[in-house]
């Protein structure tokens, strides 16, 4: 058990699951519902989160959306339809590409978590639960939320959506198909958006999809074993606890095929292209390609996440006794460890380098991350409204640090 914490790139473990309840730590909470925050298939281009805290772009660049990032510090990137915004270790966003509505500018609060880019817009999800918005406001979809419950956030072309910490999606916009309309099913553990159409991941594993739905786009998934869902502009793509990818709608140019090669970290779906992150660091792209936005990623060093921070406990057996302790759910308790103890299978190849073991392992801890999010909030647990809360979340906070200067995980 002692080996579990000893790789630092996954531990960022219980520091990102305090994101959201701490001010004072910065790190990347990936746009909940989607699958991956290290990749990003725009309209026209694509981008990959390197695990030397870079970003490799490719695709359309006219606009000079697809260039590189080469600052070391990115932990997160998101593409829009002309422009492209990398979340930095400090807070911060660095933007490029078209900005004619101020959509590409950067953010300097310094208490960014989390980034998501529409057609002309940009959002930012702020460790104060909040989200401050900028860029083309035709139809609101650039309107600020600032409910201090939001724990995750997803754009459309022309709508933004976010997931509550009660488990319901507000949304705001655009809403000529319905995808802007509100969810109150109080189960929502995922948000995303796609052109006019948007998916909620639940927790039974499912997606409950609405918007226009000409193509088929807008379909529900039923199988059960959902763990992320990323849309483009007329299709669907869903991870599956497999590590299979299962595409629906438009496939007019082949982007909405299923991806059956069970290594799958990771998804991200387009305009018309689909992107799939596998597990020994490189990327599968297909569908249309007239710009290069389709090629795939063979550098070996791709990643979902970067996390600067380690965890301060030696065992996994310290986190269990937490979760245990503090959480009088059994139905939660069992949900936390289960996705530690799917992540610990995978751990002790990962710290001998083995990369499909490494990226196997962070998307458990992100699943984890998102319950986290979900369930776990500072107060008492009320079992009458089945708002799980973490009596003792204060205590648990103090207990977790993050060094400005700390380095980038490998």
């Amino acid at each position: 058990m002692k080996r579990f914490l000893a790789l630092l790139s996954v531990p960022a473990i219980i520091f990102s699951l305090i994101i959201g309840l701490s001010g004072d730590a910065y790190a990347f909470a990936p746009e909940f519902g989607d699958t991956c925050a290290g990749l990003s298939a725009g309209y026209r281009h694509t981008c990959v989160l390197t695990s030397d805290g870079n970003v490799d772009c490719y695709g359309d660049n006219r606009e000079g959306q697809a260039e590189d990032y080469n600052g070391d510090n990115a932990t997160g990137v998101s593409t829009g339809g002309y422009h492209t915004c990398v979340l930095k270790t400090d807070g911060n966003v660095d933007c490029y590409g078209r900005n004619q509505h101020g959509q590409a500018e950067d953010y300097s609060g310094g208490d960014a978590i989390g980034v998501s880019l529409g057609h002309e817009h940009t959002c930012i999800l702020k460790s104060d639960s909040n989200v401050e918005c900028y860029g083309d406001n035709s139809w609101g979809q650039a309107e600020d939320y600032t409910e201090n419950d939001a724990t995750g956030i997803s754009t459309g072309d022309y709508h933004t959506c976010v997931i509550r910490s009660n488990g319901n999606s507000d949304c705001w916009g655009w809403s000529i198909a319905g995808e802007a309309s509100y969810y109150f099913g109080e189960d929502a553990t995922g948000t995303a958006s796609g052109g006019i159409h948007k998916c909620l991941l639940k927790g039974d594993g499912n997606a409950y999809c609405y918007g226009i739905n000409s193509w088929g786009e807008a379909d529900d998934y039923y199988g059960g074993d959902a763990e992320g869902v990323s849309l483009g502009s007329n299709h669907t793509c869903v991870l599956k606890s497999d590590g299979n990818v299962d595409c629906y709608g438009l496939s007019s140019y082949g982007q909405g095929e299923d991806y059956t090669g069970g290594d799958s970290a990771g998804v991200s779906a387009g305009g018309s292209h689909t992107c799939v992150l596998m597990s020994d660091g490189n990327v599968s792209c297909y569908g249309r390609n007239q710009f290069g936005q389709a090629e795939d990623y063979t550098g070996g060093d791709a990643v979902c996440s970067i996390e600067p921070c380690s965890d301060p406990y030696d065992t996994i057996d310290e986190i269990f006794f937490i979760i245990d302790e503090e959480i009088g759910n059994r139905r939660i308790r069992s949900r936390l460890k289960g996705q530690l103890k799917r992540c610990n299978r995978y751990m002790p190849d990962a710290i001998d380098g083995d990369r499909r073991s490494l990226n196997y392992s962070i998307r458990y801890i992100e699943k984890f991350k998102m319950y986290i999010n979900r369930y776990v909030k500072t107060g008492d647990i009320d079992e009458e409204t089945g708002n799980y809360l973490l009596g003792s979340a204060n205590d648990l906070i103090d207990s977790f640090t993050c060094e400005e200067d700390a380095p980038l995980n490998p």
